[in-house]
Protein backbone atom coordinates (compact mmCIF):
# COMPACT_ATOMS: atom_id res chain seq x y z
CA UNK A 1 0.00 0.00 0.00
CA UNK A 2 1.30 3.23 -0.60
CA UNK A 3 1.46 6.82 1.00
CA UNK A 4 -1.00 8.88 -0.70
CA UNK A 5 0.80 12.24 -1.12
CA UNK A 6 3.43 10.76 -2.48
CA UNK A 7 1.87 11.37 -5.99
CA UNK A 8 0.87 14.91 -5.96
CA UNK A 9 3.98 15.33 -8.92
CA UNK A 10 2.68 17.50 -11.23
CA UNK A 11 5.32 18.92 -13.23
CA UNK A 12 6.04 22.75 -11.91
CA UNK A 13 4.92 24.39 -14.92
CA UNK A 14 1.37 22.41 -14.74
CA UNK A 15 1.01 23.64 -11.01
CA UNK A 16 1.42 27.55 -11.88
CA UNK A 17 -0.66 27.46 -15.16
CA UNK A 18 -3.28 30.19 -14.91
CA UNK A 19 -1.86 31.65 -11.88
CA UNK A 20 -0.71 35.42 -12.75
CA UNK A 21 0.13 37.80 -9.81
CA UNK A 22 -0.39 41.15 -10.51
CA UNK A 23 1.41 44.53 -9.07
CA UNK A 24 5.21 44.18 -7.20
CA UNK A 25 3.63 43.61 -3.47
CA UNK A 26 1.34 41.21 -4.31
CA UNK A 27 4.39 39.09 -6.86
CA UNK A 28 6.50 39.37 -3.97
CA UNK A 29 4.17 38.38 -1.20
CA UNK A 30 3.04 35.49 -4.34
CA UNK A 31 6.51 34.11 -4.94
CA UNK A 32 7.22 34.12 -0.92
CA UNK A 33 3.81 31.98 -0.87
CA UNK A 34 5.08 29.86 -3.33
CA UNK A 35 7.98 29.17 -1.77
CA UNK A 36 6.41 28.13 1.11
CA UNK A 37 4.41 25.83 -0.34
CA UNK A 38 6.96 24.26 -1.98
CA UNK A 39 9.42 23.43 1.19
CA UNK A 40 5.90 21.66 2.03
CA UNK A 41 5.08 19.62 -1.21
CA UNK A 42 8.31 18.43 -2.20
CA UNK A 43 9.09 16.71 0.95
CA UNK A 44 5.58 14.68 0.41
CA UNK A 45 6.42 14.03 -2.70
CA UNK A 46 9.71 12.81 -3.28
CA UNK A 47 9.02 10.99 0.20
CA UNK A 48 9.39 7.23 0.23
CA UNK A 49 6.50 4.75 -0.17
CA UNK A 50 4.93 3.22 2.71
CA UNK A 51 2.19 0.46 3.90
CA UNK A 52 -0.85 2.36 5.49
CA UNK A 53 -1.37 1.03 8.82
CA UNK A 54 -4.42 -0.40 9.58
CA UNK A 55 -7.63 1.48 11.20
CA UNK A 56 -6.69 -0.25 15.10
CA UNK A 57 -2.24 0.53 14.23
CA UNK A 58 -3.46 4.12 13.27
CA UNK A 59 -5.31 4.23 16.86
CA UNK A 60 -2.38 3.12 18.35
CA UNK A 61 -0.34 6.26 16.72
CA UNK A 62 0.91 3.84 13.90
CA UNK A 63 2.00 0.27 13.10
CA UNK A 64 4.20 -0.66 15.98
CA UNK A 65 7.54 -3.08 14.93
CA UNK A 66 6.24 -5.42 18.64
CA UNK A 67 2.45 -5.68 17.44
CA UNK A 68 1.70 -9.08 15.59
CA UNK A 69 -1.06 -10.39 16.62
CA UNK A 70 -3.85 -9.81 13.82
CA UNK A 71 -4.29 -10.53 10.36
CA UNK A 72 -3.26 -6.76 9.63
CA UNK A 73 -0.74 -6.17 11.80
CA UNK A 74 1.59 -9.54 10.73
CA UNK A 75 1.56 -7.86 7.34
CA UNK A 76 3.09 -4.71 8.78
CA UNK A 77 5.53 -6.84 10.93
CA UNK A 78 5.73 -10.49 8.91
CA UNK A 79 7.93 -12.42 12.06
CA UNK A 80 3.83 -12.34 13.43
CA UNK A 81 2.67 -14.91 10.94
CA UNK A 82 4.89 -17.54 12.41
CA UNK A 83 3.03 -18.14 15.45
CA UNK A 84 -0.37 -16.19 14.54
CA UNK A 85 -2.97 -18.39 14.72
CA UNK A 86 -4.59 -18.81 11.28
CA UNK A 87 -7.49 -16.94 10.03
CA UNK A 88 -9.28 -16.23 6.90
CA UNK A 89 -10.32 -12.84 5.65
CA UNK A 90 -13.34 -13.14 3.65
CA UNK A 91 -13.69 -8.91 2.78
CA UNK A 92 -12.69 -5.45 3.85
CA UNK A 93 -13.71 -2.12 4.46
CA UNK A 94 -11.60 0.70 5.65
CA UNK A 95 -12.87 4.16 4.62
CA UNK A 96 -10.98 7.68 5.52
CA UNK A 97 -11.67 11.57 5.78
CA UNK A 98 -8.88 13.69 6.40
CA UNK A 99 -8.58 17.11 6.31
CA UNK A 100 -8.26 20.52 8.47
CA UNK A 101 -10.78 20.80 10.04
CA UNK A 102 -10.16 24.32 11.76
CA UNK A 103 -14.30 25.42 12.19
CA UNK A 104 -16.32 22.27 12.54
CA UNK A 105 -18.58 24.54 15.45
CA UNK A 106 -19.60 26.96 12.91
CA UNK A 107 -19.63 24.34 10.40
CA UNK A 108 -22.75 22.58 12.28
CA UNK A 109 -23.84 26.06 13.78
CA UNK A 110 -24.89 26.89 10.49
CA UNK A 111 -25.36 24.27 8.82
CA UNK A 112 -22.52 25.17 6.19
CA UNK A 113 -20.37 21.95 5.79
CA UNK A 114 -17.97 24.68 3.67
CA UNK A 115 -17.13 26.23 6.82
CA UNK A 116 -14.73 22.80 7.25
CA UNK A 117 -12.60 24.06 5.15
CA UNK A 118 -11.62 27.78 5.51
CA UNK A 119 -10.43 28.54 1.71
CA UNK A 120 -8.99 32.16 2.37
CA UNK A 121 -6.32 30.22 4.54
CA UNK A 122 -5.10 27.43 2.03
CA UNK A 123 -6.36 23.55 2.76
CA UNK A 124 -6.12 19.74 2.47
CA UNK A 125 -8.65 17.48 2.14
CA UNK A 126 -8.80 13.40 1.54
CA UNK A 127 -10.70 10.67 0.96
CA UNK A 128 -9.68 6.89 0.87
CA UNK A 129 -11.05 3.42 0.47
CA UNK A 130 -9.01 0.29 0.96
CA UNK A 131 -11.25 -2.39 0.10
CA UNK A 132 -13.86 -4.00 -0.95
CA UNK A 133 -11.14 -6.07 -1.91
CA UNK A 134 -9.17 -7.49 0.84
CA UNK A 135 -9.07 -10.90 1.11
CA UNK A 136 -6.48 -13.15 2.58
CA UNK A 137 -5.31 -16.07 4.99
CA UNK A 138 -2.37 -15.29 7.60
CA UNK A 139 -1.26 -17.80 10.26
CA UNK A 140 1.15 -21.35 11.21
CA UNK A 141 4.07 -20.01 9.25
CA UNK A 142 2.20 -18.64 5.78
CA UNK A 143 0.38 -15.76 4.70
CA UNK A 144 -1.15 -13.83 1.68
CA UNK A 145 -3.29 -10.87 0.79
CA UNK A 146 -4.92 -9.18 -2.17
CA UNK A 147 -6.29 -5.82 -2.07
CA UNK A 148 -7.51 -3.03 -3.87
CA UNK A 149 -7.72 0.37 -2.95
CA UNK A 150 -8.45 4.27 -4.34
CA UNK A 151 -8.09 7.92 -3.01
CA UNK A 152 -8.21 11.02 -3.77
CA UNK A 153 -6.52 13.89 -2.41
CA UNK A 154 -6.59 17.80 -2.65
CA UNK A 155 -4.40 20.31 -1.62
CA UNK A 156 -4.97 23.99 -2.85
CA UNK A 157 -3.55 26.95 -0.90
CA UNK A 158 -6.05 29.32 -0.77
CA UNK A 159 -9.15 30.38 -2.94
CA UNK A 160 -7.47 32.18 -6.02
CA UNK A 161 -4.93 29.54 -6.83
CA UNK A 162 -4.99 26.37 -8.15
CA UNK A 163 -5.66 23.49 -6.38
CA UNK A 164 -3.17 20.09 -6.64
CA UNK A 165 -5.05 16.69 -6.71
CA UNK A 166 -4.71 12.87 -7.26
CA UNK A 167 -6.41 10.25 -8.06
CA UNK A 168 -5.57 7.03 -7.30
CA UNK A 169 -6.54 3.34 -7.69
CA UNK A 170 -4.70 0.22 -7.58
CA UNK A 171 -4.22 -3.11 -6.22
CA UNK A 172 -1.52 -5.54 -4.38
CA UNK A 173 -0.93 -9.15 -3.65
CA UNK A 174 1.17 -10.00 -0.96
CA UNK A 175 2.47 -13.12 0.04
CA UNK A 176 4.77 -14.19 3.24
CA UNK A 177 6.36 -16.97 5.55
CA UNK A 178 7.92 -16.77 8.78
CA UNK A 179 9.49 -19.48 11.28
CA UNK A 180 10.34 -19.27 15.01
CA UNK A 181 13.68 -20.22 16.32
CA UNK A 182 13.73 -21.00 20.02
CA UNK A 183 16.65 -18.97 21.49
CA UNK A 184 16.51 -20.33 25.10
CA UNK A 185 14.46 -21.01 27.60
CA UNK A 186 11.37 -18.46 26.99
CA UNK A 187 13.24 -16.70 24.34
CA UNK A 188 12.21 -16.80 21.11
CA UNK A 189 12.84 -14.98 17.72
CA UNK A 190 10.73 -14.71 15.12
CA UNK A 191 11.38 -13.79 11.45
CA UNK A 192 9.38 -12.85 8.44
CA UNK A 193 9.02 -11.28 5.23
CA UNK A 194 6.65 -10.96 2.75
CA UNK A 195 7.11 -10.56 -1.07
CA UNK A 196 4.65 -8.17 -3.16
CA UNK A 197 3.45 -6.65 -6.37
CA UNK A 198 1.20 -3.89 -6.90
CA UNK A 199 -0.05 -1.98 -9.94
CA UNK A 200 -1.35 1.49 -9.22
CA UNK A 201 -3.08 4.29 -11.88
CA UNK A 202 -3.05 7.82 -10.87
CA UNK A 203 -4.31 11.11 -12.11
CA UNK A 204 -2.58 14.32 -11.82
CA UNK A 205 -4.42 17.45 -12.24
CA UNK A 206 -5.25 21.28 -11.23
CA UNK A 207 -8.55 23.10 -10.99
CA UNK A 208 -9.37 25.80 -8.40
CA UNK A 209 -11.57 24.07 -5.65
CA UNK A 210 -14.88 25.21 -6.95
CA UNK A 211 -13.94 23.50 -10.58
CA UNK A 212 -12.77 20.40 -8.66
CA UNK A 213 -15.89 19.58 -7.74
CA UNK A 214 -18.03 20.33 -10.23
CA UNK A 215 -14.94 18.11 -12.67
CA UNK A 216 -16.42 14.90 -10.66
CA UNK A 217 -19.38 14.95 -12.72
CA UNK A 218 -17.22 15.42 -15.95
CA UNK A 219 -15.39 12.54 -16.60
CA UNK A 220 -13.95 13.99 -20.04
CA UNK A 221 -11.73 16.48 -18.05
CA UNK A 222 -9.70 13.16 -16.98
CA UNK A 223 -8.58 12.89 -20.58
CA UNK A 224 -6.49 15.94 -20.11
CA UNK A 225 -5.07 14.84 -17.20
CA UNK A 226 -1.25 14.38 -16.61
CA UNK A 227 -1.63 10.04 -15.99
CA UNK A 228 0.96 7.55 -14.40
CA UNK A 229 1.35 4.17 -14.55
CA UNK A 230 3.32 2.17 -11.65
CA UNK A 231 4.03 -1.20 -11.28
CA UNK A 232 6.09 -2.46 -8.76
CA UNK A 233 7.92 -5.17 -6.85
CA UNK A 234 9.14 -5.57 -3.22
CA UNK A 235 10.39 -6.87 -0.08
CA UNK A 236 9.21 -6.38 3.12
CA UNK A 237 10.97 -8.23 6.46
CA UNK A 238 10.59 -8.34 10.10
CA UNK A 239 12.40 -9.56 13.56
CA UNK A 240 10.22 -10.02 16.58
CA UNK A 241 12.06 -11.09 20.06
CA UNK A 242 9.96 -12.41 22.57
CA UNK A 243 10.87 -12.78 26.07
CA UNK A 244 8.33 -14.72 28.07
CA UNK A 245 4.74 -13.23 28.00
CA UNK A 246 5.82 -9.87 29.19
CA UNK A 247 8.20 -8.17 27.05
CA UNK A 248 9.25 -8.24 22.95
CA UNK A 249 11.66 -5.86 21.07
CA UNK A 250 10.52 -5.77 16.93
CA UNK A 251 12.37 -4.50 14.11
CA UNK A 252 11.08 -4.39 10.47
CA UNK A 253 12.18 -3.15 7.44
CA UNK A 254 9.77 -2.21 4.91
CA UNK A 255 10.40 -1.81 1.14
CA UNK A 256 13.98 -3.45 1.58
CA UNK A 257 14.33 -3.78 -2.14
CA UNK A 258 11.65 -2.25 -3.76
CA UNK A 259 11.39 -0.81 -7.72
CA UNK A 260 8.74 1.26 -9.03
CA UNK A 261 8.23 1.06 -12.65
CA UNK A 262 7.03 4.86 -13.57
CA UNK A 263 5.35 5.21 -17.09
CA UNK A 264 4.59 9.11 -17.07
CA UNK A 265 1.90 10.16 -19.60
CA UNK A 266 1.27 14.14 -20.34
CA UNK A 267 -2.38 13.36 -20.85
CA UNK A 268 -4.49 10.38 -20.16
CA UNK A 269 -5.39 10.88 -23.53
CA UNK A 270 -2.09 10.17 -24.96
CA UNK A 271 -1.92 6.22 -22.99
CA UNK A 272 -5.54 5.38 -24.14
CA UNK A 273 -4.22 5.99 -27.72
CA UNK A 274 -1.21 3.68 -26.99
CA UNK A 275 1.57 6.62 -27.26
CA UNK A 276 4.79 5.76 -25.69
CA UNK A 277 4.82 7.37 -22.38
CA UNK A 278 6.69 10.81 -22.18
CA UNK A 279 8.79 9.89 -19.16
CA UNK A 280 9.74 6.22 -17.91
CA UNK A 281 12.02 5.66 -15.18
CA UNK A 282 12.82 2.79 -12.42
CA UNK A 283 13.04 3.99 -8.41
CA UNK A 284 14.51 1.96 -6.01
CA UNK A 285 12.82 3.32 -2.43
CA UNK A 286 14.61 3.81 0.20
CA UNK A 287 13.77 1.11 2.76
CA UNK A 288 11.86 2.29 5.87
CA UNK A 289 13.61 0.97 9.11
CA UNK A 290 11.47 0.64 12.32
CA UNK A 291 12.33 -0.39 15.78
CA UNK A 292 10.39 -0.83 19.04
CA UNK A 293 9.37 -2.35 22.18
CA UNK A 294 6.01 -3.88 23.89
CA UNK A 295 5.45 -4.51 27.22
CA UNK A 296 2.15 -6.54 27.96
CA UNK A 297 1.60 -6.61 31.87
CA UNK A 298 0.18 -9.77 33.79
CA UNK A 299 -1.33 -7.86 36.59
CA UNK A 300 -4.85 -7.95 35.22
CA UNK A 301 -4.99 -11.71 34.22
CA UNK A 302 -7.16 -12.62 36.79
CA UNK A 303 -9.87 -10.18 36.24
CA UNK A 304 -12.10 -11.96 33.53
CA UNK A 305 -13.82 -8.89 32.17
CA UNK A 306 -10.92 -6.31 31.50
CA UNK A 307 -7.42 -7.26 30.14
CA UNK A 308 -4.83 -4.74 28.89
CA UNK A 309 -3.36 -5.77 25.49
CA UNK A 310 0.12 -3.81 25.70
CA UNK A 311 1.77 -0.78 26.00
CA UNK A 312 4.36 -0.06 22.79
CA UNK A 313 6.82 2.29 22.44
CA UNK A 314 8.49 2.31 18.62
CA UNK A 315 11.27 4.96 17.04
CA UNK A 316 10.36 5.04 13.05
CA UNK A 317 12.14 5.66 9.82
CA UNK A 318 15.37 5.57 11.20
CA UNK A 319 16.44 6.54 7.40
CA UNK A 320 14.23 9.41 7.67
CA UNK A 321 17.59 11.80 7.07
CA UNK A 322 19.37 10.22 4.58
CA UNK A 323 15.81 11.33 2.50
CA UNK A 324 16.37 14.11 -0.43
CA UNK A 325 14.26 16.74 2.16
CA UNK A 326 15.30 15.22 5.94
CA UNK A 327 12.84 14.07 7.92
CA UNK A 328 13.07 15.59 11.37
CA UNK A 329 13.46 11.91 14.28
CA UNK A 330 10.78 13.60 15.95
CA UNK A 331 8.24 12.49 14.04
CA UNK A 332 9.63 9.33 14.32
CA UNK A 333 8.31 8.68 17.92
CA UNK A 334 5.61 6.51 18.04
CA UNK A 335 3.49 5.10 21.59
CA UNK A 336 0.19 3.54 21.77
CA UNK A 337 -1.75 1.27 24.36
CA UNK A 338 -5.05 -1.01 24.20
CA UNK A 339 -7.01 -2.14 26.62
CA UNK A 340 -10.35 -4.62 26.27
CA UNK A 341 -13.30 -4.99 27.99
CA UNK A 342 -15.42 -8.53 27.92
CA UNK A 343 -13.36 -9.37 24.50
CA UNK A 344 -15.64 -7.84 22.35
CA UNK A 345 -14.46 -4.00 23.41
CA UNK A 346 -11.04 -2.84 22.86
CA UNK A 347 -10.58 1.08 23.79
CA UNK A 348 -7.18 2.89 22.26
CA UNK A 349 -5.00 5.60 22.34
CA UNK A 350 -1.89 6.37 21.26
CA UNK A 351 1.24 9.30 19.86
CA UNK A 352 2.52 9.78 16.79
CA UNK A 353 4.49 12.66 14.48
CA UNK A 354 3.78 14.76 17.27
CA UNK A 355 -0.13 14.33 17.06
CA UNK A 356 -2.35 12.10 19.34
CA UNK A 357 -4.65 9.52 18.17
CA UNK A 358 -7.31 7.13 19.85
CA UNK A 359 -10.51 4.93 18.78
CA UNK A 360 -12.72 1.86 19.58
CA UNK A 361 -13.00 -1.50 18.08
CA UNK A 362 -15.53 -3.83 18.52
CA UNK A 363 -15.69 -7.47 17.74
CA UNK A 364 -18.67 -9.68 17.24
CA UNK A 365 -17.08 -13.35 16.28
CA UNK A 366 -15.61 -13.05 12.83
CA UNK A 367 -17.38 -9.16 12.38
CA UNK A 368 -14.74 -6.45 13.64
CA UNK A 369 -15.37 -2.63 13.22
CA UNK A 370 -13.00 0.10 14.30
CA UNK A 371 -13.19 3.80 14.57
CA UNK A 372 -10.22 6.06 15.19
CA UNK A 373 -9.62 9.34 15.03
CA UNK A 374 -6.18 10.58 14.54
CA UNK A 375 -3.52 13.15 13.85
CA UNK A 376 -1.33 12.92 10.93
CA UNK A 377 1.84 15.66 9.51
CA UNK A 378 2.35 15.97 5.96
CA UNK A 379 5.87 17.76 6.11
CA UNK A 380 9.07 16.50 6.90
CA UNK A 381 9.16 18.93 10.32
CA UNK A 382 6.79 18.63 13.37
CA UNK A 383 3.55 21.06 13.33
CA UNK A 384 3.81 22.50 9.87
CA UNK A 385 0.80 20.89 8.14
CA UNK A 386 -1.08 18.80 10.31
CA UNK A 387 -3.68 16.80 9.35
CA UNK A 388 -6.82 14.86 11.05
CA UNK A 389 -7.58 11.37 9.82
CA UNK A 390 -10.81 9.93 10.51
CA UNK A 391 -10.96 5.96 9.58
CA UNK A 392 -14.37 3.88 9.92
CA UNK A 393 -13.29 0.16 9.10
CA UNK A 394 -14.81 -3.14 8.96
CA UNK A 395 -13.51 -6.72 8.33
CA UNK A 396 -15.68 -9.84 8.42
CA UNK A 397 -13.18 -12.89 9.18
CA UNK A 398 -12.81 -16.78 10.12
CA UNK A 399 -10.55 -17.92 13.11
CA UNK A 400 -9.48 -21.93 13.22
CA UNK A 401 -10.29 -23.55 16.29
Amino acid sequence: MVNRYKSMTVPYESRMKGITPCGSALGVRYHLFVSILLLIIFPLSLSAITPIPSAREKALGDSHPALADDFATVFSNPAGIAVLEPVHRYTGIDLRLSGTFWKPANAFKGQNPAELFPLENGNYLGFGLLGPIDTGYAGAGKAFRLLSYASIDVLYPNAAVQSLFTFKIGAEFTGGWAHRFQLDRGVSLDFGFTMKGFYEQRYLGEADVVEFFGLLTNPEYFLDMPYEVTPGIGIDTGILVSFGKHWSLGLTVDDLFTLEFVNYFDTLRSFQEGLEPDVSETRLRLPVISVGAGWFPGFVDDIPWFGINGFYLSFRHLLGGLETYPRNYLLGITAGTEITFWDFLALRAGFSQGLLSGGVGLRFGGFSMDLTIGGEELSNQPGVFSVVDLRLAFALEHRDL
